[in-house]
């Protein structure tokens, strides 16, 4: 036989170096093949587009029944067994064939498809039954066992040679154990010890296992409070955890002292106290503590200490100052990396002249856009203060609004320089300005301007014409009282009058005697009087040049007077008057008056 598989192999390799057809793994021991006297595996290896199939050729000397079994096939694979008249073929699985001693028979492997197969196993065996060489036994039908039911396994064992099953055997598994939770811890108090309760996660069993000798006494610190690092201006919180206690009271040791002193802090009788943690560190805190027998205990002294923490996102845009027109509409809006990031957002402003920042309610405070219309009370500096994860804070740059210029320039033309009234009767004041829509507000200063209050008196104190009444009783005529006019416009501009002085006229300002005609005999002088009241009265004399003609000032004797002297007898028939004039401007004019002169 062996002779007869030499020349197989033989052929084999011939047939391998064909070109264009399927090849035989190198590896392959032919020998160990054809011997089908033992399990035997052949691997060969089908290119693609293969013209030719494989053939082994093979001559048996005694008679039997050839079985070959392909392994990890595609079904597209056929192998073919021919000896004489008798022919078997498949595409997969199992194929046999009864085989007659002393003729050959061929076996060829082919693939139908042109597509490449690799590695395909086929096992042989022949003729007589296989001595089996048993294996190590395996698991199947496995059944894991619970906490709760039993589990089992059949124990196979199989041929090492041909692959039979020669053994099975049900083997049994007992009731797991338990698969029990990480546990929940209880402590201790002062009828039980600490313990530790634990919970099947399949069945929901529970055990205790409890720490011996852990049990409290009636009155004890259970849990000292700790020191505690905190973000700065943050709040740190100290515990203290007792049994027995019916009060607390925190205490700290302030700065320079030697005796610990009572604190109101927040929670300051209880067992827990916050403290706003701000640039003093290392202040030291204690508690208290004391139960219904007046017994007491004093925990641990504790500190806190603060720190800044890092940024987790950063500023990536802002707006900057903008400019607007009077009472539209104005936002500010900031944007950072990582707005998940950011935790709240709070809006804060301050005035021009301000050091601090306080925080607003304005539309949108709490967003990363703040909305508001472009009033003057609202032109102030603005910035956003973003809290982000880690507690830190995130500040925008300031930023604030002006006003558009106005096409028309804002300016006071005139305003009142004095103003003056009788008692029971109207101050009269005004400012003419150019302006966009101009607005005003009269105001009041009673320390000689160097302090102003918006005033609502009278009639007209937000117009260009302001008037108010006065009386014998009111000190509107004092030294420091001043009124000033503040004039605005539609685009923020500001334009402010003068102090203006109002003056109260003691007397009622009047013509009480009108001057005379005269006759001017023997050449002597003549003279006109006017007798008049008022406040601070000044007289200029007038006449006419010509009988008929305008008056004009004139400077003959007296002619600042209330009593003019005429001395020529050049005037005669020429009209004459006095004007008189008050302080606060006001003029009356006598009636015209001439003389003659005597034959």
């Amino acid at each position: 036989m062996k002779r007869t598989l030499s020349l197989l192999v033989a052929l084999v390799m011939v047939i391998s170096m064909v070109p264009n057809v399927f090849a035989a793994d190198d590896s392959v021991d032919f020998d160990d093949l054809i011997y089908l006297d033992t399990y035997s595996p052949l691997t060969v290896n089908i290119e693609a587009d293969a013209a030719e199939p494989v053939e082994f050729l093979w001559i048996p000397e005694e008679e039997g029944t050839l079985t070959y079994d392909i392994n990890n096939a595609d079904t597209t694979v056929s192998i073919v067994l021919t000896q004489g008249e008798n022919t078997a073929t498949s595409e997969a699985g199992v194929v046999a064939l009864a085989v007659v001693a002393g003729e050959e028979v061929s076996i060829k492997i082919s693939d139908t498809t042109g597509a490449a197969v690799e590695n395909l196993v086929i096992n042989g065996t022949f003729g007589k039954e296989c001595e089996h060489v048993p294996g190590e036994p395996v698991q199947e039908n496995v059944v894991e066992a619970t906490c709760t039911e039993a589990g089992s396994y059949d124990s196979v064992v199989y041929c090492t040679l041909c692959g039979e099953k020669l053994s099975s055997t049900v083997v049994e598994l007992p009731v797991a154990e338990h698969p029990w939770d990480e546990g929940v811890k209880y402590p201790a108090t002062t009828e039980k010890n600490a313990y530790t309760l634990y919970t099947c996660t399949v069945c929901g069993a529970t055990k205790e296992e409890e720490e011996e000798g852990t049990q409290l006494p009636t009155f004890k610190i259970t849990k000292q409070p700790t020191d505690q690092n905190v973000i700065l201006n943050q709040y740190a919180t100290f515990t203290v955890e007792a049994v027995g206690a019916v009060s607390y009271q925190w205490q700290r040791l302030k700065s320079g002292a030697t005796a610990f002193t009572n604190c109101s802090f927040s929670g300051y009788n209880t067992a827990t106290l916050k403290v706003k943690a701000n640039g003093s560190n290392q202040t030291p805190f204690r508690c208290v503590i004391t139960d219904a027998a007046g017994n007491q205990l004093i925990s641990e002294v504790v500190t806190y200490t603060t720190y800044i923490p890092e940024p987790s996102t950063n500023i990536t845009g802002q707006d900057g100052d903008k400019v607007v027109q009077l009472n539209k509409e104005v936002s500010f809006s900031v944007t950072v990396e990582n707005p998940d990031a950011i935790v709240s957002y709070h809006w804060q402003k301050r005035n021009p002249a301000g050091t601090y920042w306080l925080y607003t309610a304005l539309p949108g405070y709490d967003t990363d856009t703040i909305t508001m219309n472009a009033t003057r009370n609202k032109q102030k500096y603005y910035r956003c203060e973003m809290t982000d994860i880690n507690g830190a804070k995130i500040y925008s740059e300031e930023v604030t609004f002006t006003f558009a210029e106005s096409p028309i320039k804002l300016e006071i033309l005139d305003y009142s320089k004095l103003s003056y009234a009788m008692s029971g009767t109207m101050v009269q004041l005004f400012v003419t300005v150019q302006g966009s829509n101009p607005t005003y507000e009269w105001q009041r200063s009673r320390d000689g301007g160097l302090t102003w209050q918006t005033t609502s008196m009278g009639e007209g104190y937000n117009a260009a014409n302001f008037s108010f009444g006065i009386s014998r009783n009111n000190d509107f005529d004092s030294a420091n009282n001043l009124y000033r006019c503040v004039v605005r416009d539609d685009y923020g501009g500001s334009v402010t009058s003068r102090g203006i002085k109002a003056i109260r006229l003691t007397k009622e300002f009047k013509i009480n005697t009108q001057p005379t005609d005269q006759v001017m005999e023997g050449g002597n002088p003549v003279q006109f009087t006017v007798a008049a009241q008022g406040t601070t009265l000044t007289y200029q004399w007038q006449y006419t040049k010509t009988i008929g003609g305008d008056f004009v000032n004139t400077s003959m004797t007296g002619y600042n007077t209330n009593t003019l002297t005429v001395t020529s007898q050049n005037h005669a028939g020429k009209s004459f008057r006095c004007m008189i004039t008050d302080r606060d401007g006001t003029i009356l004019y006598t009636d015209p008056v001439t003389y003659t002169v005597a034959e």
